[in-house]
């Protein structure tokens, strides 16, 4: 499949009209409604043998924020998993000078996916995960801009009128499923998941029929992966939560900022999983803010293998934190973990 192919794919499945979308070499502009909806295609990489194309899809909502406050990014990333259920949000952390997207001094949703011709499934799951960016866009855009101090990217001079049928479809849809109970609640996949994956030195995990948690290593600590059934969206609904939690040596003192710099990492990177939820702060029982990861899928986007497909990417996004900003950390294995957190008593 090529970029050309993905990309016809996705501007048909969102049914995009040809009055509202401009092509580009690598990609297309869409203007469902207030905002442009940038996608984009970019090429293998040289020896990769699976040969994937980075797909990336980003809403602008508005083209210069200025981050002046600390608060400002706390407050925010207390609040990304109600308002980025599927995506990051992407802004320059406060007195970043490095390691930052160019151009992110400003405001934007952001989805990312690795794909080829034997991963239909993935861009189709992208493709939808991605339509939560450009609802949200509509329903918040406006709003968050104004947090930042800045005025909203609307395509012409305020908000549009009307916005794309596929909108309105698609939100109905993750709607009235959401109402109903959680595709997730009496699976199997957990289950198999863990039997095949989760009895390893890099991987240890227990699961029941409606949910799952994963520890991989992390230093001397682990990174823990949870996917629950139970834990409804705010607004979407009932779905799968899939959170990737790290250890207290990687959140640091400055979380909301290394939150806020991760989101920027994934969107400047190649990382070869997708980026399909937003790093934020939560703060632990111990009032120690810890650093996770959120995706939420909602009830609508249930099929096969697509928690084990997220809870891979999980475990995938753990080990690349680990690498990409604390490489001095030399990982233990799960057995050793295991046996000193025994030794000293510390339950997990």
């Amino acid at each position: 499949m090529t970029g050309s192919e993905l990309l016809q794919e996705i501007a048909t499945f969102w049914k995009v009209d040809r009055a509202h979308i401009r092509w580009r070499e690598d990609g297309f502009d869409w203007w469902p409604g207030s905002y442009v909806v940038r996608v984009r295609t970019f090429p293998p990489r040289m020896n990769h043998a699976d040969a994937r194309w980075r797909l990336t899809v980003e809403t602008e909502l508005a083209r210069s924020a200025p981050i002046d406050a600390e608060s400002l990014a706390d407050e925010l990333s207390y609040a990304t998993p109600a308002m980025t259920p599927a995506y990051s949000l992407v802004y320059a952390p406060h007195g970043s000078t490095k390691d930052v997207s160019e151009g992110a001094s400003g405001l934007k949703f952001f989805n990312s996916a690795y794909v080829n011709s034997e991963m239909l499934s993935v861009t189709r799951l992208f493709a939808r995960l991605a339509l939560l960016q450009v609802i949200n866009a509509e329903l918040l855009g406006d709003h968050l801009a104004k947090e930042f101090g800045a005025e909203p990217a609307f395509v012409g001079a305020g908000r549009a009128q009307e916005r794309a049928p596929v909108v309105d479809v698609a939100l109905s849809i993750y709607l009235d499923e959401g109402a109903k109970p959680s595709q997730w609640s009496n699976v199997s996949e957990f289950a198999a998941f863990v039997e095949r994956y989760a009895q390893s030195e890099s991987c240890v995990g227990r699961a029941d029929k409606a949910s799952m948690m994963l520890e991989t290593p992390f230093g001397e600590d682990t990174a823990i992966v949870q996917l629950r059934s139970n834990q409804p969206h705010e607004y979407l609904g009932s779905g799968l939560l899939v959170t990737l939690e790290l250890p207290e040596i990687a959140s640091g003192d400055d979380a909301a900022e290394e939150a806020a710099l991760l989101n920027n990492l994934e969107a400047s990177s190649w990382t070869d999983f997708p980026q399909l939820g937003c790093w934020h702060t939560f703060e632990t029982e111990n009032e120690v803010d810890a650093l996770v990861h959120s995706s939420f899928v909602p009830n609508a986007l249930y099929g096969n293998l697509v928690a084990s497909n997220l809870a891979m990417w999980s475990l995938n996004r753990a080990q690349w934190v680990r690498a990409t900003r604390r490489p001095d950390l030399k990982d233990k294995a799960m057995s050793e973990i295991i046996q000193q957190r025994l030794r000293s008593g510390v339950p997990h």
